[in-house]
């Protein structure tokens, strides 16, 4: 714990300073400070059980009078004071860096979510264009497909509806449906392993997953 006070070298602040500290906004950079100060907080190594029959109130309590505290302070009190302000903030601290490790997740993968509907819809714009009055063209098809059935769809089908149109109708029909999941399935997994990929192993090395028995596959996976 004493060390947490000390600064150490090339360092511009002690740990407890940093265990303060909120993050700012959800980013893989601010992930992995987040991590570090779980890294931290882990190293001191206590037993899980080192506090016992303090009620929650009064380790909250104990809790924000060592965060409102600089180091200096928390140096100058008698050892037992000392530690124990200290253990009840790294106790507390730990639950709330866990939490804001696992918030962030979330708030993540709503980003990387977001990010591609933008994406797909910037891409659909481009490519996409609205073709009206649909009922007409499929009437103007019928119409000269009935005057001449044996006729070619150069002779009989375009002169009464120009060719870009069946174009931009196929665009239409495929910017819906199967072809718009296969899209954001491609973006997300372009983006993922771009870039959030190296959020994965943050995780799972750091922050410990219980479940029951019905999630235990995804678990496993």
């Amino acid at each position: 714990m004493d060390v947490l006070l000390i600064v150490r070298e090339e360092e511009n602040l002690t740990d407890f300073e940093k265990l303060k500290t909120s993050y700012a906004k959800p980013g893989i950079n601010n992930l992995v400070k987040e991590v570090k100060k779980l890294q931290i907080l882990r190293t001191v190594q206590l037993a899980e059980n080192y506090i016992i029959g303090v009620p929650p109130k009064i380790l909250r309590l104990l809790s924000q009078r060592a965060r409102n505290e600089k180091a200096g302070e928390m140096r100058n009190h008698p050892p037992a004071v000392r530690y124990s302000l200290m253990a009840c903030f790294l106790k507390t601290r730990q639950a709330e860096i866990i939490d804001d490790i696992v918030q962030m997740l979330l708030l993540l993968l709503r980003k990387l979510d977001r990010q591609t509907e933008k994406q797909i819809e910037r891409e659909s714009l481009r490519d996409f264009k609205l073709v009206e009055g649909k009922h007409q063209i499929l009437y103007r098809v019928a119409k000269a497909v009935i005057a001449d059935p044996n006729g070619t769809v150069n002779e009989v089908i375009f002169p009464m509806v120009k060719e870009e149109t069946f174009r931009d109708l196929v665009i239409e029909a495929e910017s819906n449906g199967v072809k718009y999941e296969q899209k954001q399935i491609g973006f997300l997994k372009n983006k993922y392993l771009r870039h959030y990929r190296q959020a994965l192993p943050l995780i799972l090395n750091n922050v410990e997953f219980s479940s029951s028995n019905r999630q235990q596959p995804v678990l496993k996976a």
